[in-house]
């Protein structure tokens, strides 16, 4: 069972060392960004989007071709995305209220939920819903089907049933496949 940690690094190094295994290196934080940016822009050639949970913004800095946004509740996390990012167009929101009025053809998170417990991936779906144009797409790194199921990597544990963290899911999103490590989800 995976132990809950917590994404509280104190600096941009710190966060890097928190994303990268040891085996890892810098080669992997950039050109790791980038090889999901590529896969995020085919999947959305136009339209806004949105790195939901962007953390440092390793992937956003390279949507720098295309109208996306981040959403990071963290203040730390977003001090470090200026950091790492440098002068940017990109628009960090800081609270799913700032949200509301906006509307994303394409949604994205890249294992955000590992760091959250059960309530908080309820309302970030219910967020993630609302921000979707209709027809919308979330692609996920976290969410999966297995047996039929849909099955979340979480805090506190390998996996959990979506459905028990939000039985209505079957009403919001179908499931579009998968590409890459990213499935994708059709908002309904």
């Amino acid at each position: 069972m995976r132990e809950h940690f917590h994404w509280q690094p104190k600096t941009l190094e710190e966060a890097k060392e928190q994303v990268c295994s040891p085996s890892q290196d810098d080669d992997f934080w950039e050109l790791g960004g980038l090889k999901d940016a590529e896969t995020i822009s085919s999947l959305c050639r136009s339209g806004r989007i949105l790195d939901f949970g962007c953390g440092v913004g390793r992937v956003l800095k390279h949507l720098s071709h295309q109208q996306a946004d981040g959403y990071e509740p963290h203040e730390d996390m977003r001090r470090f995305a200026r950091e790492w990012m440098g002068d940017t167009e990109h628009v960090i929101f800081a609270s799913s209220e700032d949200l509301a009025e906006k509307r994303y053809a394409l949604i994205f998170e890249n294992l955000v939920w590992q760091h959250n417990e059960a309530l908080r991936i309820e309302a970030d779906l219910a967020v993630i819903y609302r921000s979707l144009e209709d027809g919308g797409l979330l692609a996920s790194q976290g969410l999966r089907i297995h047996r039929g199921r849909v099955i979340l990597r979480a805090a506190g544990s390998d996996e959990i049933l979506l459905q028990d963290v939000m039985p209505s899911l079957k009403n919001l999103f179908r499931s579009d496949g998968s590409v890459c490590q990213f499935s994708l989800w059709r908002k309904i």
